[in-house]
């Protein structure tokens, strides 16, 4: 339960720091969270 609570509390900084950031950097942040979804293990 507590590695739950601490992915839900990175989640929040994470989205803080996402929103703060330009266009330009959200896509590219976007992009390699993509990249990371569709490379095979």
């Amino acid at each position: 339960m507590n590695f739950i609570r601490q992915v839900v509390a990175y989640k929040k900084y994470f989205l803080d720091f996402y929103t703060e950031q330009p266009d330009n950097v959200q896509a590219k942040i976007e992009w390699t969270l993509n990249l990371i979804r569709v490379t095979p293990q």
